[in-house]
């Protein structure tokens, strides 16, 4: 089982995977009625979960230690008008969410499946 993380660069490489018919891990995937033309503008299908671009190791570790709660920074969202933004994922919802409720409650579950994707993950891609 493997798992994708990174720049542009291991999307490309999780795709060439997938492609060959290995097993690539995708935790978040795109839910039914959002056409595939749309995955990649929400963040779907591009790496094994939901993260967006991660392009360093220490954004890799911060990532990490928010899933298992040793780091909870308090600006952690953004909002525009009546709009609101993850600020570690700012372009998984491109209009933002409707409420910080939301927001909160699909990060909590976005940070239990990068637990699921350590625990399940035999080879880790990072680039």
């Amino acid at each position: 089982r493997i798992a994708t993380a990174g720049s542009c660069f291991a999307q490309h490489i999780g795709r060439e995977l997938r492609q060959r018919g290995l097993a690539c891990l995708d935790l978040e995937p795109a839910p039914e009625g959002l056409p595939a033309a749309q995955h990649l503008d929400f963040g779907y299908a591009m790496y094994s979960a939901r993260y967006g671009n991660v392009y360093t190791s220490r954004q890799l570790r911060q990532m990490l230690d928010r899933a298992l709660s040793r780091f909870d920074p308090p600006d952690a969202i953004w909002s525009e008008g009546d709009r609101h933004f993850d600020a570690f994922r700012p372009s998984i919802e491109p209009q933002g969410f409707a409420s910080v409720e939301e927001l909160v409650a699909i990060r909590r579950h976005h940070l239990a499946q990068v637990l699921k994707l350590i625990e399940q993950a035999e080879v880790f891609v990072f680039t």
